[in-house]
């Protein structure tokens, strides 16, 4: 591509006018017009500005292609993104099901009757683990959020995709509560109370990280927001 069509591929990518850009440049309308129709070359100072401008480098600016350029760095930052999001929603959900998971194993153990303490050391061990995890997360993600301001913008079909799929991992999710509640109803009826109420945590585990893990993926996805 020629600069003149690079800087048309920039000025509409960034919704600059012709105006708008001679003004920043400090150069009348009918001179941006003539870059743009390569019937006139920028100096050096007033390339260097579109450079800073544009952010992109000179050789882009002058021999490359602008639009191939973005598109690569679209699809680079895009790849980063869902590689990011992906990791941060497993570790999250990990971190919250460890708590239940914790729970019900400490209930299994005070049913077998190992002792309070061997139950209780374990759903600590069991909180700890969940705590690095979700501290890590977090800051994890807190950084990465700090490098990539911009939500990356997913295809249509891949987002419709998605939201195909929540009603039925929703109603699993439900379907695991009403399943676990009526379980431990029953062992609870048989005077079974801890192994009850560990058989309800494992699938309080199981259930809040489908919702969890369900919530950061729409996120992801800009399920409620689709504004890049």
């Amino acid at each position: 591509m020629s600069i003149g069509s690079n800087v048309i591929f920039y000025r509409k990518k960034y919704g600059i006018t012709q105006e708008g850009l001679a003004e920043k440049l400090e150069v009348t309308r009918q001179t941006v017009s003539r870059w743009e129709t390569d019937a006139a070359f920028p100096e050096m100072e007033k390339l260097i500005a579109l450079c800073g401008l544009f952010g992109c480098d000179m050789e882009t600016l002058v021999r490359g292609d602008a639009a191939a350029r973005t598109a690569d760095e679209q699809a680079a930052n895009l790849k980063a993104y869902d590689r990011h999001m992906n990791a941060f929603a497993v570790q999250i959900t990990a971190g919250v099901s460890l708590i239940f998971a914790g729970l019900a194993a400490m209930l299994f153990l005070f049913a077998a009757v190992t002792g309070d303490f061997a139950g209780k050391m374990t759903f600590f061990c069991f909180i700890i683990l969940s705590a690095a995890l979700l501290i890590a997360g977090g800051i994890a993600h807190a950084d990465f959020c700090r490098e990539h301001l911009q939500r990356e913008k997913y295809p249509e079909e891949e987002v419709r995709a998605f939201r195909g799929k929540l009603p039925l991992l929703m109603a699993g999710a439900t379907a695991c509560v009403l399943v676990g509640a009526a379980i431990a109803f029953i062992l609870a009826r048989q005077g079974w109370d801890y192994v009850a109420g560990g058989a309800f945590s494992t699938t309080m585990a199981i259930s809040v990280g489908i919702y969890v893990y369900v919530g950061l993926l729409s996120s992801k996805y800009g399920a409620k927001d689709r504004t890049p």
